[in-house]
This record gives structure tokens, sequence and C-alpha cells, in this order.
């Protein structure tokens, strides 16, 4: 079952964050949704009002010295938004504020702007770095496709119909606050939202918009917004699900040979 120790401490403590495995083994983190600790505050703090410059820092921790150092800044607030790592090791982020982006090159510790998005702001996105070389920013009605040789967005296929959920106040959402994004080992790309899941079909290069088909709903009418799914090494995804708008958490797998949930 393996075991756990204890590490050092960051100095932020935060939820809905972005985390990301660098190049050089390094492990990035950066803004969050909530901030529950921060430099100079040791418990029960404010949360900080979304735009604060807390919601822009960066944390890098070195598991070699187990050190945390807080690195530079970014350009705008990050905050539950999408991210992905470029093939030459830099970081593609965004923004809840805007259709901005901005990248992170770990080995120079500094940011610089990015193109805009044309599905809009990167607030409850999940991204996924795809087989052509494109990066997928799924985003709750809408998605768009990173090309990095050209560094521009397009706009992918549309979702499809019969994705559309009514929420119990009567708000109409697609996707909702999108859950983890997966990429399956034929290319495609799983994502699940309320209750239901779509799969991406990426073009042969990052120029092409690709297109959406609904896949398989969850099992017993399960959502998963704001959770985390993993491609297994045997091909298949689990997910954490929970009962609309409920709980508790029950893991459930999407078998993309059989095309259904399990």
């Amino acid at each position: 079952n393996g075991t756990w120790k204890t590490v050092a401490s960051s100095a932020y403590s935060r939820g809905g964050a972005q985390e990301h495995v660098l190049k050089d083994g390094r492990f990035f983190e950066a803004g969050g949704e909530d901030i529950y600790v921060y430099p100079g505050c040791a418990s029960n703090c404010t949360q900080p009002a979304n735009g604060s410059a807390l919601f822009k820092n960066v944390e890098v921790y070195d598991p070699v010295a187990n050190t945390w150092t807080v690195e530079a800044s970014g350009l705008y607030d990050i905050g539950d938004t999408g991210s992905a790592t470029l093939g030459d090791g830099r970081i593609l982020d965004s923004t809840r504020a805007s259709s901005a982006t901005q990248i992170y090159d770990p080995t120079t510790n500094t940011w610089t702007s990015g193109p805009n998005i044309p599905s809009g702001s990167g607030d409850e996105n999940a991204w996924a770095a795809l087989q052509n070389g494109g990066i997928l920013a799924v985003a709750p009605d809408a998605a768009s496709i990173y090309n990095p040789a050209t560094g521009t967005w397009i706009r992918t296929g549309a979702y499809p119909a019969g994705l559309n959920t009514t929420l119990s106040t009567g708000q109409k959402v697609n996707l909702g606050d999108v859950a983890g994004v997966s990429l399956l080992f034929d290319g495609r790309v799983i994502a699940y939202g309320y209750g239901k899941t779509v799969i991406y079909t990426p073009g042969a290069t990052a120029s092409d918009a690709g297109t959406w088909a609904l896949g398989p709903a969850m099992l017993s009418g399960n959502e998963a917004e704001d959770e985390y799914t993993v491609t297994e090494p045997n091909g298949k995804v689990m997910v954490a699900t929970y009962p609309f708008q409920g709980s508790p958490n029950v893991l459930q797998e999407f078998d993309p040979t059989a095309n259904r949930s399990e």
C-alpha cells in the first residue's frame, strides 16, 4: 500500500489550485479558488477577494532539497482556472477575470502575456495537452484549442445537443464547473460535468477544430463537477462522482472500448 511521510510546509494553503510537475522534477503550484492560509496569516483568516494579488502567487517545491520557494507572481488572477504544460516545459495559464492567458517559464522564472481564449474566461476550466500538439481548453459552455506552433487559439466544434442540464434553481448549464478531463490512449478526451460526459475527437493537427459527441451518462445520476479524473494503465478512466449536488463521493470508471460507465 506504500507509505506517507511529512515534507516541508508551503507558505500558502489553498484549494482548487493549479498543479504541474515541471520538466526538471520540481512541483509547481499556483493561485487557487480559495486561499486559507498565506504569509502573515496563521489560521482562520479572511478569505482574500477575487482579484487580490494573493491569487497570483506561485510556489515551487524541490523534492531533492525538500524546500518550497515563492516564485514570480502571475500577471493575472489564477483562480479555479485551466492550465497545461507546453512541449517546451512552460506553463500555459488562464485567469478567471477575462479571456486573457499568461505563460510561465520555469527556467527564467518569468511570465509573459499570451493570446486571448475565444471561448471566454478560463474560470472553471479543465485543460489537456493533446497528442497533435495542441492544448484543449474545456469551459462550461464552449471549448477552444491552442496551437503552440502559431501561438493562436481557435474554437472547437460545438458541444453536442443533449448536454444541457436544468438545475433546481432553474438555471440551464452545459458542463457546469468542469471536472478534470482525461486524455485517452487513442488521442480522444473525455470531459465530465452534471451527470453527463462528452468526448472530444481532435483533428490531425492543432489547427483543426475537432468534434464533440455525447459520451455515456454517469451511473445513478451522479455528477462530477470540480472532481478529479485519471487515465489508468489499462486505458479506463477513473473519476470521483457524487449524487447530484450532494454526497458522498463514489468512484466510477469509463471504459472507452465498451463506451460505458462502470
